[in-house]
C-alpha cells in the first residue's frame, strides 16, 4: 500500500511540475501580447508650441484604444512574477501609469490595454495551460 501512496505522491509532483511551467509559457505568451499591444507609435507630426516654437509631438491615442508609445517605459515594465510554488502568476506593470490608462481617471477617459489584450489571448492562454 505505501508503494501506491508513493506512487501518487510523485505523479502529483510530476503534475505540479508540468502545470508549473504550462503556466509559466502562458505567462510569457500574454507579456510578449501585452509588449505587442503597448508598441503602436503613430507617425510623428510637426506643429507648433504654445512659444510658437517648432517641435514634433506624437498624437495621443483615442479613447478606448492602447496607449500609443511615446517613450516605451510602459511597455518595457510589463512582467510576470511566478509564485514559489510555480502554481500562481501575476502578470501587469509597476507602473502607476499603466492602471490609469487602462481605467481611466476624472480627466482622462480609458485607453485599455491589458483587459482586451487578455480577451482576445485567451483561447490561446487555455491551449497552453490545457495542453
Amino acid at each position: 500500500m505505501s508503494s501506491l501512496k508513493d506512487n501518487s505522491r510523485e505523479m502529483e509532483a510530476q503534475l505540479r511540475k508540468e502545470m508549473g511551467r504550462r503556466l509559466e509559457r502562458a505567462a510569457i505568451y500574454l507579456t510578449d501580447r501585452l509588449k505587442q499591444t503597448l508598441s503602436v507609435a503613430p507617425g510623428e507630426i510637426k506643429r507648433y508650441g504654445k512659444s510658437g516654437v517648432y517641435y514634433k509631438g506624437i498624437p495621443a491615442s483615442s479613447p478606448g484604444e492602447p496607449p500609443h508609445k511615446v517613450t516605451g517605459s510602459l511597455r518595457a515594465s510589463i512582467g510576470y512574477d511566478m509564485a514559489s510554488d510555480r502554481q500562481s502568476v501575476k502578470i501587469g506593470t509597476s507602473e502607476a501609469v499603466g492602471a490609469y490608462l487602462e481605467t481611466g481617471t476624472t480627466k482622462m477617459a480609458a485607453r485599455p490595454w491589458l483587459r482586451p489584450t487578455l480577451a482576445q489571448c485567451w483561447s490561446a492562454i487555455q491551449k497552453i495551460i490545457g495542453g
